[in-house]
């Protein structure tokens, strides 16, 4: 993964953080799908950060 993929997935996990946290906050709200769609590619991404694609 070079520089321009990391920094692109760095920006998507934050994206992704926040939207997790409006959705705990109450505003917007969201299936628990989605939820659960937002936490595995979080994961995923951290994945792919740490070189373990």
């Amino acid at each position: 993964m070079n520089a321009r993929e990391k920094a692109a997935a760095e920006r998507e996990i934050t994206d992704l953080v926040k939207r997790l946290q409006q959705i705990a906050d109450g505003s917007p709200k969201a299936t628990p799908n989605e939820q659960a769609d937002i936490r595995a590619r979080i994961v995923s991404l951290r994945a792919g950060l740490a070189g373990g694609r």
